[in-house]
């Protein structure tokens, strides 16, 4: 029976797609990281290694000083033992001295006639003992003055290298925060040059979209299915719960968090209430501003609010009006600008249509573009979710054993489902893991997965996984390894679970291992030499003998059968660890498992191009062909062959652009007279601004504050142009 989530409506509002981010900028008024690109990167991390170099110079310095100061102190005190002992010494011999003149008083006393030579002798010995005693106190006293001298001139020292090194400090100071300032002003100065770069590209579109028009209303053969370019649009609530779509300017500024979508749709409680579109008006396209990426979509789906916004794309809540159902809807710009990040969209697009399991993700549609050899965007319409795993962990709500069964189950249920496949996903973690308010759990997020090649046992790239769930394997540069990372991963969402905090957070890759190795235990000799590198095995065995941590004591209210199988999945060694099947066996499972309601995959993947080195138009192609199996009546040219694509990508004339073609050669001359103008015009205009710049470039080069004015004036220029 599966366990009810009471207060999840009310934590909802919570979770990681209900509020986007501020802006461009952070509480700090700084552009996040993967704003400031690699060289400066690069650079902030070469500096904090020098000053760290700076650091261990001083403080070895410091222990150096120390230790001479020992050493010092050190001989001081033997010297005083000796002259300690040396006074001891004549003070004795004065004793004996000052005795036996006693001794022979006494007897001249009771013998007179005795010669008193001897008493003479004795004064004189005695008076030589007493020089030697002021002698050694003489020497005593200069060796504690010495001594005293030299700790004032420690004391000294050690005052001028602490001025030194507040005097250091502060200039240390001093230059970072005037390098601060120069960083910030350098965001700044891109961020203003980025808004720039979205309002020109509004005024061109624009432009476009006004030239169009008149095209239209000139052109005399109304026969001619001419694909208009996308209006420029944004959103409008509508008093009557629903949701519409109206024509408006672009927005005037660099996007905010109000001005990406410049008003909100309400949420159809009620869809049956909406009136359904024509086919022929579903087929056209809108346009949405959200968070400077321009949204163009059938007015199939209308948005209702950004739900997620990343290095990878941004993320919109919609509503599909054919089938009334709330979807998600991914855009992915500039997909071709890295090959790398081309194949990780194509793998997970691919894997995805190919995957139906109620515990996986599923793609209900992958939009076609407009024109199929110059698409530049991809936008997957998925199924809609309420929030994920991390954001319930990070909740205050109640979870019980119940659901931590039901989570892991699901889980160890979609995850048997994407290995029978032979696939591997390589990132599981909490926030990769979708959740509804009825607790049913959706694996997602399968760009970094891998099709396991039985030759070799999967020898793939070393950074995968996020560092806190990565297996020991991975870490170690093992090169080679099994599905059983993913039930490492699984085995640290478990334990999450239960801690409601990360299992093993470590800072970076070498305290990652001694977090590991500290928790479970020291590995064997012979799971060490299964490490290739000398190095990696070097720095376990000098790390000594761990002995293993109870996971009953650091989780003292979970399940013993709960605990018996998380201590299954965190095995040192991959070989020993627990399987997905064998988990599901486990008895913890045994109220929820069901062999005959496990599917598994019966697609066998074959990604061979993952080791070809592919053109942008081979992969597009690809991506392409992934679309049209969502589109099958739309298209009727040759589809590539996935296992050679190289063989089979001919540069096709689709249809649509030989309908482009017969349009062009319909204009009349007049129109193609005047659209050759404005493209000259256009582009005198674009020679003359980019001289102009290049000369305020030049004048700007050493005045950054001159160069921030001259940003901000062009900026309000742009604005009071796109307002006219």
């Amino acid at each position: 029976m599966e366990p009810h989530y009471d207060h999840f409506q009310a934590q909802l509002e919570a979770d990681r797609y209900s509020q986007p981010p501020q802006s461009m900028f952070n509480a700090t008024g700084d552009i996040p990281i993967e704003y400031l690109g690699p060289d400066r990167v690069q650079q902030q991390h070469h500096q904090h290694q020098l000053l760290q170099q700076q650091q261990i110079q001083q403080q070895f310095q410091q222990e150096q000083q120390l230790q001479q100061q020992q050493l010092q102190q050190q001989q001081y005190q033997q010297q005083q033992q000796q002259y300690q002992q040396q006074q001891q010494q004549f003070q004795q011999q004065q004793q004996q001295i000052q005795q036996q003149i006693q001794l022979q008083q006494q007897q001249m006393q009771q013998q007179p006639q005795i010669s008193s030579d001897n008493l003479n002798q004795l004064k004189i010995q005695l008076e030589q003992l007493n020089l030697q005693i002021r002698q050694q106190q003489y020497q005593q006293q200069q060796l504690e003055a010495a001594q005293q001298q030299e700790q004032e001139r420690q004391q000294k020292i050690q005052m001028i290298q602490e001025q030194q090194q507040i005097q250091q400090l502060l200039e240390q100071q001093a230059q970072a925060q005037q390098h601060q300032q120069k960083i910030q002003m350098e965001r700044q100065q891109d961020e203003i040059i980025r808004r720039q770069q979205v309002l020109e590209q509004q005024l061109i579109d624009q432009i476009k979209e006004k030239e169009l028009n008149n095209n239209n209303n000139n052109t005399i053969n109304n026969n001619i299915n001419k694909i208009p370019s996308p209006p420029s649009t944004s959103l409008e609530s509508s008093t009557s719960g629903v949701a519409t779509t109206t024509t408006t300017a672009a927005p005037s500024s660099a996007p905010s968090k109000e001005e990406y979508l410049t008003t909100t749709i309400t949420k159809l409680d009620d869809a049956s209430s909406y009136t359904p579109l024509t086919q022929a008006s579903m087929n056209e396209t809108v346009s949405y501003f959200v968070y400077g990426s321009k949204f163009t979509i059938p007015k199939r789906y209308s948005l209702v609010k950004c739900i997620g916004y990343g290095a990878y794309g941004v993320v919109c809540s919609a509503i599909d009006h054919v089938t009334n159902e709330k979807v998600a809807i991914k855009r992915i710009g500039y997909i071709f600008d890295n090959l790398k990040d081309t194949k990780r969209i194509y793998r997970e697009i691919h894997l995805l249509r190919n995957f139906k399991h109620e515990n996986v993700i599923s793609v209900k549609d992958i939009l076609k573009p407009q024109c199929r050899h110059t698409f530049e965007e991809v936008y997957i319409v998925s199924e809609l979710m309420d929030t994920d795993l991390h954001q319930i962990i990070a909740t205050p709500q109640d979870l019980d054993n119940e659901h931590y069964q039901y989570f892991v189950y699901q889980v160890l249920r979609g995850l048997k489902y994407i290995h029978s496949a032979g696939v591997i996903h390589r990132d599981l973690k909490p926030s990769n893991l979708l959740i509804n308010s009825d607790c049913f759990l959706k694996i997602c997020d399968l760009g970094l997965a891998r099709v396991v090649d039985a030759a070799h046992v999967g020898f793939m790239t070393e950074y995968v996984a996020t560092r806190w769930y990565r297996a020991p394997e991975v870490i170690l540069s093992w090169n080679k390894y099994t599905k059983a990372i993913d039930i490492w991963s699984v085995g640290c969402i478990f334990a999450e679970l239960f801690g409601r905090k990360p299992l093993f957070q470590g800072k970076d890759y070498i305290h990652q291992v001694k977090l590991i190795i500290e928790t479970i235990g020291s590995p064997t000799e012979d799971e060490i030499n299964q490490i290739p590198t000398e190095p990696a095995r070097a720095y376990i065995r000098n790390m000594g003998y761990k002995e293993k941590k109870q996971f009953s004591q650091l989780f003292p209210d979970a399940d013993p059968l709960a605990i018996d199988l998380l201590e299954k999945m965190l095995c040192f060694d991959p070989d020993k660890r627990i399987s997905v099947e064998d988990a599901l066996n486990h008895p913890y499972l045994a109220s929820l498992h069901d062999p005959a309601d496990e599917p598994t995959c019966n697609h066998n993947f074959n990604l061979n191009f993952e080791a070809w080195d592919l053109s942008k138009e081979i992969l597009r192609e690809l991506i392409h062909n992934e679309m049209l199996a969502f589109h099958p009546d739309n298209e009727t040219d040759t589809t590539m062959n996935i296992e050679n694509p190289q063989q089979t990508f001919q540069p096709q004339q689709t249809q649509q652009a030989q309908q482009q073609a017969q349009q062009q050669q319909t204009y009349q001359p007049q129109q193609q007279q005047q659209q050759a103008q404005l493209q000259a015009q256009q582009q005198q205009q674009q020679q003359q601004q980019q001289q102009q710049q290049q000369q305020q470039q030049d004048q700007f080069t050493n005045n950054p504050m001159e160069r921030m004015k001259f940003l901000m004036e062009q900026t309000n220029s742009l604005e009071r142009q796109l307002k006219q």
